[in-house]
C-alpha cells in the first residue's frame, strides 16, 4: 500500500508523528476489507482510493490561491458523515441488548463497517490537511499534541474491535478525533487571519488593545462552517447549561476586544451595575464575583492571567474562538450589537445596550456618501450638527436608524466607552438617559497595557447626569480635563459605584457628596491634584470601600476620625501628604473602625520633613515613651528586669495576662486582615504595629520608606499570624531568616526585594520564598 504522505525532512516533528501514526491505522483497517467488503460495495471507497482522492484533492488545493479556503472546505467535509458517528455511538450503546440471532451476524459486521468507514474519513481529512503549508508555518501555534494522542489511543484499541465486541472507548476516541481536528482547522484559519492582520505595515500603527480592535477582531462568528464545528457546538452547550444570571456575566466579556485583559475589578463594576451580583448570606461582592469567574474557567470560558508575585489572579482574557462564539450568542440575546464582521456597533435601536468604538476611515456607507455629496436619494434634508456628532459617536448602519435614535434614548441601560479618545456627549443626550444603569466613559484596559488617552473639553456635559436616578455605576476613570465634578452627580440618589480613578486634573469633589446615600464604592486612587476631601463624606453611611482618601493640609478636610463612624467600610487607601500627620496619634481612630478588613497607608513626598527623619524628630524620652507605650508598661518593664521571680513566668501565664489586659482596649485594629504600608517615613515602626494590637492580620506588605525594623519584645509572647509577608525596597530593614521564622511561625509566603539588610533568607531569584506543601 502506498504511503498517504510523502515524508519531508522539513516538516515539524508533530506533523510526521501524526503522519506515520495515520498510516498506520490505515494499514490496520485494511485488513478488515475483507470480511466487510460486501457491505462496502457501493457505500464507501477502499482506503487506497480515498488516499488518492486525498492527494489528488490536496495537489489541487495546494495549487489554488485565496489562503485560508481549503481549511474551510476541510471543515465542511467533515459534516456529511455525522450520521455515522451517531450510529457508531447507537451500537455501543446498545451492544449489551438481546438481539435475535438471525440479525447478530449483520450487527457484528457494521461494528467494523461503521469505525472502517468513520476513520477512512478523518484519515481523509488530516491527510488533506497536513498536506498544506500552512500546517506546517503554523504548527508551533496549532494544538497538534491532542491529535498524536488521540492516534495513538485508536490505533492500540483497533484490535479489541472484533465481530463481536466494540470497545466503547473507540466510537469516544474518534469523536474526540473529530473534534481535534476541527480546532485546528479553525486555528489555521485564525492564524493564516492574524498573519495578514499583524504584518509590519500595520504593526507600526497599534498603540493599545483597544485602539487595534478593528484589526484584531475575527469574522468567524457569521461564518456557517464555523457554526456546524463541534467546537462551536460545544460551546453552545456548556453555555446553554448556565442560568440567565451567568449568561449576562459572560456575554459581558464579547464587548471587549479579543485577547484584552479584563480585569477583576471591572468586572465586579459592571455587574454589580447591571444588579448581576445580588447579596448573599455570608459572601461579599468580590467573593461571589469570584465565584462566577472560577464557574467560567472551570468550563474553558475564559482563561486567568498569572502575574508574577501574585498568589491570585487579578484579570481574565477569551480566547478568539470563545469569542466567536460569544459574539452569535450576543447579538441572539439582544445584548449588544455586532455588524458582520463581528465589531459592536452602538445601534442602541434594537438593543438596550451600546459601545463607543473608534471607527477612523470606517464610517456606514451612507453617511461617507453624505458627506462626498454623492446621496442621490430625494431625502435630502442636511444632518443638523447634534444628528451629525451622534452619528460620529455611535456609528448607525443607516439614516433611519439614526433618526430614530433620539427617541430611544430613554430605553438604553448600559452605555460602554470599548475605544473612543472624546466620549463627551452632548448634554441634550444625557438628559434623556433616565433608565441608563451602567454609564462607562472613562478607561477599562489593564494597567499592563499602554494607556489610552482619554479627554473632555468641557465639563458641562456632565449636568446631564441629574436625571439619571437609577444609574449605579458611573466611571470616568482615566479622563483627562475634569478639574471638578459638578453638582449634579450628588443627585444620583441610587449610585452604588463612583469610578473617578487616575483622574488627573481632579483638584475638588462636590461639598455634598454626603447626598449619595447608596453609595458602597468611592475610588480616588491617583488623582494627584486632589488634597482636599469635604467632611460630609462621612455622610455615606454604605459606604463599603473607599481608595485614595487624602490626608493634606486644608482645614476642614475630613479625617480619620470622622471617617470612623462609616461603620459598613471594610477597605480604606489613604495617601499622606501632610508632613504633622503622625499614624501613632491616629491609633484610637484606627481602632474605632468597626469592619475595617483592609487598610494601605502611603505617604507623598509632601508627607517627608525634618520631623521625618529617623526617630521621627523627637527627643529621646518621647521615643522611648512611643517604643514602651504608657509610662506604666515602661515601670513594669524597669521591675521585671530587676525581679527574677517575674522573669521567671511561665509562657501560659504571660498569655493570660496579656489577654486580660487587652479586654479593655478597642477591637479594631484586631479586626484588620490586610495592611499595606508604603514609604514609612520614620525609622521605627509605628507603636500598634505589634502581634498584639494586629492579631487578626493575615497580610502584611512595607514597601518603602525609613523603617528599620519591628518591634520585638521579649515579654510579649505574641506571635504574628501572619501567612504572606512582602518586604520592598526597605534600605534601613534589619532581619534574619531565623528571627523572622521565630516571629511569623505562620508564613507561608515571603517577598524579599532589595532589602540587603534582610539576610539569609532562603529565596529564589525573584525574591519569593514559598513554604513547600504537605504533598511535596
Amino acid at each position: 500500500m502506498s504511503s498517504p504522505n510523502v515524508d519531508n525532512d522539513s516538516d515539524p516533528p508533530l506533523v510526521k508523528d501524526i503522519q506515520n501514526i495515520t498510516e498506520k491505522i490505515i494499514e490496520e483497517i485494511t485488513k478488515w476489507r475483507d470480511s466487510v467488503q460486501v457491505e462496502d460495495d457501493g457505500n464507501a471507497h477502499s482506503p487506497q482510493q480515498t488516499t488518492a482522492s486525498a492527494a489528488n484533492n490536496s495537489s489541487a488545493a495546494t495549487n489554488q490561491d485565496g489562503g485560508a479556503k481549503q481549511e474551510e472546505d476541510h471543515v465542511t467535509g467533515q459534516q456529511h458523515d455525522k450520521k455515522e458517528v451517531d450510529d457508531v455511538n447507537a451500537v455501543s450503546d446498545q451492544k449489551k441488548k438481546q438481539v435475535p440471532s438471525d440479525k447478530k451476524e449483520t450487527k457484528k459486521e457494521s461494528n467494523k463497517k461503521l469505525i472502517k468507514r468513520e476513520l477512512n474519513t478523518l484519515c481523509n481529512e488530516l491527510v488533506s490537511m497536513l498536506s498544506s503549508e500552512k500546517v506546517k508555518t503554523f504548527s508551533d501555534n496549532l494544538s497538534l499534541p491532542p491529535l498524536v494522542e488521540n492516534l495513538n489511543n485508536i490505533f492500540k484499541d483497533l484490535p479489541r474491535v472484533t465481530d463481536t465486541e466494540l470497545p466503547k472507548q473507540v466510537p469516544i476516541n474518534i469523536r474526540m478525533l473529530r473534534n481535534n481536528i476541527a480546532r485546528v482547522q479553525i486555528q489555521i484559519l485564525l492564524q493564516h487571519q492574524a498573519a495578514n492582520a499583524n504584518s509590519d505595515a500595520n504593526r507600526r500603527w497599534k498603540k493599545t488593545v483597544a485602539t487595534s480592535e478593528a484589526d484584531d477582531l475575527p469574522r468567524l462568528y457569521n461564518e456557517p462552517l464555523f457554526e456546524s464545528s463541534y467546537y462551536f457546538k460545544e460551546i453552545k452547550e456548556k453555555y446553554n447549561q448556565l442560568d440567565i444570571r451567568h449568561k449576562i456575566c459572560l456575554l459581558c466579556f464579547a464587548v471587549f476586544p479579543e485577547s484584552a485583559e479584563i480585569k477583576k475589578r471591572l468586572l465586579r463594576f459592571w455587574w454589580v451595575g447591571e444588579n448581576l451580583v445580588p447579596p448573599e448570606e455570608g459572601k461579599d461582592e468580590m467573593k461571589i464575583v469570584s465565584d462566577i469567574l472560577d464557574t467560567f474557567v472551570k468550563k474553558g470560558f475564559i482563561q486567568p492571567i498569572r502575574k508574577k508575585n501574585k498568589l491570585q489572579p487579578r484579570s481574565y482574557k477569551m480566547t478568539p474562538i470563545v469569542r466567536s462564539c460569544l459574539i452569535k450568542f450576543a447579538k441572539e440575546a439582544h445584548f449588544f450589537d455586532y455588524d458582520k464582521e463581528g465589531k459592536p456597533t452602538m445601534d442602541f435601536t434594537s438593543c438596550k445596550k451600546a459601545s463607543m468604538v473608534k471607527r477612523e476611515g470606517a464610517q456606514a456607507q451612507w453617511f461617507s456618501d453624505y458627506l462626498d455629496g454623492q446621496d442621490n436619494k430625494q431625502d435630502t434634508e442636511k444632518l443638523s450638527a447634534d444628528m451629525i456628532k451622534l452619528q460620529m459617536l455611535f456609528n448607525f448602519p443607516d439614516r433611519q436608524k439614526l433618526n430614530d435614535a433620539p427617541s430611544k434614548f430613554n430605553e438604553l441601560q448600559t452605555l460602554f466607552n470599548v475605544s473612543k479618545q472624546f466620549p463627551e456627549l452632548p448634554k441634550e443626550w444625557l438628559l434623556k438617559m433616565e433608565n441608563i444603569k451602567v454609564l462607562f466613559l472613562g478607561r477599562w484596559e489593564s494597567e499592563a497595557g499602554v494607556k489610552r488617552h482619554i479627554e473632555v473639553e468641557d465639563i458641562d456635559f456632565l449636568r446631564g447626569l441629574k436625571t439619571m436616578k437609577k444609574l449605579r455605576l458611573l466611571s470616568l476613570q482615566g479622563i483627562s480635563g475634569i478639574a471638578r465634578l459638578p453638582g449634579a452627580i450628588c443627585e444620583l440618589s441610587g449610585l452604588k459605584i463612583l469610578d473617578l480613578r487616575a483622574c488627573h486634573n481632579l483638584e475638588k469633589l462636590p461639598d455634598k457628596i454626603g447626598l449619595l446615600k447608596m453609595l458602597t464604592y468611592l475610588d480616588l486612587s491617583e488623582c494627584y491634584l486632589l488634597h482636599y476631601i469635604p467632611k460630609q463624606l462621612n455622610k455615606l453611611s454604605e459606604l463599603e470601600v473607599l481608595k485614595g482618601f487624602v490626608i493634606g493640609n486644608a482645614k476642614n478636610s475630613c479625617t480619620l476620625e470622622d471617617l470612623s463612624v462609616l461603620k459598613k467600610l471594610r477597605k480604606l487607601s489613604v495617601n499622606v501628604s501632610n508632613p504633622k500627620f503622625n499614624i501613632d496619634d491616629e491609633k484610637a481612630a484606627l481602632s474605632k473602625f468597626e469592619s475595617l478588613q483592609k487598610l494601605r497607608i502611603a505617604w507623598g513626598s509632601g508627607a517627608f520633613s525634618e520631623n521625618n527623619l529617623p526617630g521621627g524628630g523627637r527627643n529621646q524620652s518621647e521615643q522611648d515613651n512611643l517604643n514602651g507605650g504608657d509610662s506604666g508598661e515602661a515601670n513594669s518593664k524597669a521591675t521585671k528586669q530587676g525581679t527574677g521571680s517575674q522573669q521567671q513566668l511561665g509562657t501560659a501565664t504571660k498569655v493570660v495576662m496579656f489577654a486580660n489586659k487587652m479586654k479593655s482596649k478597642r477591637k479594631g485594629l484586631q479586626k484588620l486582615v490586610k495592611l499595606d504600608i508604603q514609604c514609612f517615613p520614620n525609622t521605627e515602626p509605628p507603636t500598634w504595629l505589634v502581634p498584639r494590637e494586629l492579631k487578626g492580620l493575615t497580610n502584611l506588605s512595607i514597601r518603602g520608606g525609613n523603617l528599620s525594623h519591628l518591634k520585638q519584645d521579649p515579654d510579649d509572647p505574641s506571635k504574628w499570624n501572619v501567612n504572606v509577608l512582602r518586604l520592598k525596597f526597605l534600605v534601613n530593614f534589619k532581619m534574619n531568616w531565623k528571627d523572622m521564622t521565630q516571629e511569623f511561625p505562620e508564613l507561608n509566603y515571603l517577598e524579599n526585594v532589595r532589602c540587603p539588610r534582610i539576610t539569609f533568607c532562603p529565596c529564589d531569584a525573584s525574591g519569593v520564598w514559598q513554604k513547600p506543601s504537605e504533598s511535596n
